[in-house]
């Protein structure tokens, strides 16, 4: 009410001039307030400000984790494994980290608790060296290569990897052959890894045509 004294007492008492830029003061500031009111109760915006609550636990909008909740702490294989829950929610996901550092990130702490040891387990597997074995290209050799494979060696020098499964075909041909079949197959398999591909190639063919 003071406000409007005020201007009462200056339009009877003040100078035309003085008056009109009074009242455009009032009235320009009376307009501000009128749409600054109007535009705090667009829906939009309340929606908004909704929205901005309701995503305080979202791991996109927190990409440096500073939103991180103790759970728990254990140790794996030498290594202190540390689970934070990221954020508050009820459905925050939760990370893991492996000695001070952050590995990945799971939807639940049961989940974080079994894939952080696999991430574990597999990450020591990649370190171990790989372990080449050779054998001669013998039957009695050839007997011996399991799931892994083996390097064969040749009676010319050179090498050729053979899988278990092709270890075993050459052995269940070797051992449909009559005796003195069985001692030329030898024979040529032990020569070289070319003669021995082409021998194994020839059997093959020969299976798939029925022949054998």
């Amino acid at each position: 009410m003071d406000l409007y004294r005020n201007a009462i007492g200056l339009i009877e008492n003040a100078p035309d001039q003085i008056v009109k830029t009074y009242i455009d003061s009032l009235l320009a500031s009376k307009t501000i307030s009128l749409i600054e009111e109007a535009e705090e109760s667009r829906p939009e915006k309340k929606e908004a400000e909704t929205s901005e609550e309701g995503d305080k636990d979202d791991v996109t909008l927190d990409p440096e984790f500073q939103k991180e909740f103790f759970l728990n702490t254990f140790e794996y294989k030498d290594k202190v494994i540390t689970l934070k829950k990221v954020g508050m929610g009820a459905s925050a996901p939760v990370s893991a980290y492996v000695d001070g550092k952050r590995k990945d990130i799971f939807l639940t702490l049961k989940q974080a608790r079994k894939g952080i040891k696999k991430i574990i387990d597999m990450e020591e597997k990649r370190k171990e060296p790989v372990k080449e074995s050779f054998v001669s290209a013998t039957i009695s050799e050839l007997e011996t290569i399991d799931e892994s494979g083996a390097s064969v060696v040749f009676a010319d020098d050179s090498i050729a990897f053979l899988s278990q499964n092709n270890a075993n075909f050459i052995l269940e041909t070797y051992k449909s052959l009559n005796k003195k079949n069985k001692d030329k197959f030898e024979d040529k398999l032990k020569s070289s890894s070319e003669e021995a591909i082409q021998m194994v190639n020839f059997f093959q063919e020969r299976i798939k045509r029925d022949i054998i």
